[in-house]
């Protein structure tokens, strides 16, 4: 996975918000990376171990009551390597101090073939184009999207068709008495990754979850 976003580009550094402060939960890991992590727990199952890094590249912010510039305390940048309990292995390379950023790429990679995605930023859109090829055909190909993920129409915004799917499935758990999906237990776990991704970047030691 890859997610390069641009930054704005300004005279002088932007002001300090709660994204660039570590009490109120700010940083890029958590306020996108957490979604990625959300996305490879659902294609591949719980984690096993971590390896990562955080860094601040841009880590220069306006106090907004006194004009000083002041540091971020939170990373602008990440990467990290987890296993799968089921096997296999997922590395994620992202940054949101890049001008200009080329947005997103998802590629899988497996026995029998290679799957890849682009998007324009870290959303995927409703109509975006996923190439795909068996092993050994030589080259990818556009693949038509099936229809269950596209059961209706809805052009207010690009991004409302996977959260209306999402919710339906959501609203499903309830109806019929089951555990919703995506659950507590998901957020836990997805939390967990959070932190071994932390814990890794601060020891420069790969991380094993329960």
């Amino acid at each position: 996975l890859e997610l390069f976003m641009g930054r704005a580009v300004t005279d002088s550094p932007p002001p300090v918000t709660w994204a660039a402060l570590e009490a109120e939960g700010g940083g890029f890991l958590g306020a996108l990376g957490s979604h990625y992590i959300d996305g490879l727990r659902y294609w591949f199952g719980d984690v096993a171990t971590v390896t990562a890094r955080l860094d601040t590249l841009w880590p220069d912010r306006t106090d907004p009551a006194n004009g000083r510039v002041v540091a971020a305390e939170t990373d602008d940048t990440f990467s990290f390597t987890l296993t799968f309990k089921n096997g296999g292995a997922a590395t994620m390379t992202a940054s949101m101090a890049v001008n200009p950023g080329p947005g997103a790429r998802i590629m899988v990679n497996g026995t029998k073939g290679t799957l890849v995605a682009t998007q324009p930023g870290p959303n995927p859109e409703e109509d975006g184009v996923v190439l795909g090829g068996q092993t050994g055909d030589g080259s990818l190909q556009e693949l038509p999207t099936p229809a269950e993920y596209m059961p209706f129409s809805d052009d207010r915004d690009s991004r409302l068709m996977a959260f209306r799917l999402l919710l339906r499935e959501f609203n499903r758990g309830i109806d019929e008495g089951t555990s919703p999906a995506p659950s507590f237990t998901d957020g836990l776990r997805c939390q967990e990754v959070l932190d071994a991704v932390r814990e890794s970047s601060r020891t420069g030691r790969t991380v094993t979850l329960a």
